[in-house]
């Protein structure tokens, strides 16, 4: 019997949200053992792992696929164990500290939002920085430390911008 690919991914999705609420109240040392358990299992499974991605490769080459996406999507030993070294050193790290995700909250009880004004500010400049890369058709540096582009008056014109009035800062 054959599952179509949307309901495939629906079912996955459904799976991994119910396990996300048990993850989400695990104690810092189940959430470890639960990784640690991962990596254990991308070690035991690193041949079915290999051979399953080779046929995966086969088709996305024969579909036509860039190399250098193919090289992205594939497996080897040494990849997967990288995978499972990165999950060990996941397990490790100290769970983050709690975060509130209620803004109304935060407003009444004066208490800082999880997207605060400095993450806001991150997560705009990485868009606004992809946007100037699209607008000018290449690719661009900048330097974080002077919040600019690096050597393109061009680029840095879109990011300073003058305002419309009657705004102004």
């Amino acid at each position: 019997m054959s599952v179509d690919i949307a309901t495939y991914v629906h079912d996955l999705a459904v799976a991994a949200k119910a396990a996300s609420a048990s993850l989400a109240t695990a104690s810092d040392e189940q959430r470890q053992e639960a990784v640690r358990a991962m990596a254990a299992a991308l070690r035991n499974g690193v041949d079915s792992i290999v051979a399953a991605n080779e046929l995966d490769m086969s088709a996305a080459c024969d579909a036509g696929t860039s190399a250098g996406l193919l090289d992205r999507l594939l497996l080897t030993p040494e990849r997967v164990e990288g995978m499972a070294a990165g999950l060990e050193k996941l397990a490790e790290l100290p769970d983050p500290e709690p975060q509130n995700t209620d803004f109304i909250k935060c407003i009444r009880n004066r208490e800082r939002f999880a997207l605060d004004e400095i993450k806001g500010y991150h997560s705009a400049t990485l868009v606004n920085m992809a946007l100037c890369a699209l607008r000018l058709n290449r690719t661009l540096r900048f330097d974080p430390a002077k919040q600019l582009f690096v050597g393109d008056d061009a680029a840095n014109r879109l990011i300073d911008q003058p305002m419309r009035a009657p705004w102004k800062i």
